[in-house]
């Protein structure tokens, strides 16, 4: 369960903004209220987490979803960098992708707290899976 926070923050890093709607709704469902901010693509999520680093606000982010599939600098690029930051090591990662080729990458990426979901078209399914994504926030 989530650790005695009364809001989770929550980056979500999606180009697809259908599945934004779908996971934002998902998340909307849920007890605990969360503060969600989004990135289109790799490139404007790392400007995010150095910003919220340099701010030293970065204690403050709860997770990471990240989908693989992303235009330009990709989630695969994502998560290697948070791995080689020490100050973003500490980020959870949930990647969230339809990608099921790459469920063992949080196999290749230890030094980061990850965990893989796979993206379901089936909106039950989703909601369950983004239920599934915020315990793993709260499991410190």
């Amino acid at each position: 369960m989530v650790a005695m926070r009364e809001r989770l923050r929550i980056l979500l890093v999606e180009d697809n903004a259908g599945d934004v709607v779908l996971v934002r709704e998902a998340l909307s469902r849920l007890p605990m209220p969360v503060d969600l901010d989004c990135a289109r693509d790799g490139a404007e999520a790392m400007d995010y987490l150095h910003s919220r680093q340099r701010q030293d606000l970065l204690g403050g982010l709860d997770l990471v979803v990240l989908d693989l599939n992303l235009p330009g600098k990709n989630g695969k690029e994502v998560l290697a960098e948070i791995e080689a930051d020490p100050l973003l090591r500490g980020v959870r990662v949930a990647i969230l992708t339809s990608s099921r080729y790459d469920s063992d990458i949080c196999d290749r990426h230890p030094a980061v707290a990850c965990r893989f979901f796979a993206k379901t078209p089936d909106l039950h399914e989703l909601y369950a899976t983004v239920a599934s994504i915020i315990q793993f926030a709260g499991s410190r």
